[in-house]
């Protein structure tokens, strides 16, 4: 077994580039900094390239998409989003690679 063979890496950031004067200071209603993205790699993980969605990405979303992806028992709550269903056909674990983690 190599190094990497049941491994998933998931790398999105803290906030989003916002435009206008505090969206550096990490200020919650500065438009534009709530949208994010996400890079996922791992087995299963189809190599795609960019993959858009018509659902608003933002952090909030993250977190349950994640879960869904590991097929992790979910936290739902009013901070939360819905998962991104579109990239999800994407980030399908195989089924070899899907436990364990």
């Amino acid at each position: 077994m190599h190094l990497g063979h049941r491994s998933a890496l998931l790398v999105t950031t803290d906030h989003g580039r916002g435009s206008g004067e505090g969206w550096s200071q990490h200020q919650w209603n500065v438009p534009g900094s709530e949208r994010v993205w996400l890079i996922a790699r791992g087995p299963g993980v189809a190599a795609t390239g960019p993959v858009g969605t018509s659902e608003k990405t933002t952090l909030a979303s993250v977190r349950p998409t994640v879960e869904e992806w590991l097929a992790l028992e979910p936290v739902r709550g009013p901070l939360f989003g819905p998962p991104l269903t579109e990239i999800l056909g994407q980030l399908r674990l195989s089924s070899e690679s899907s436990r364990g983690y």
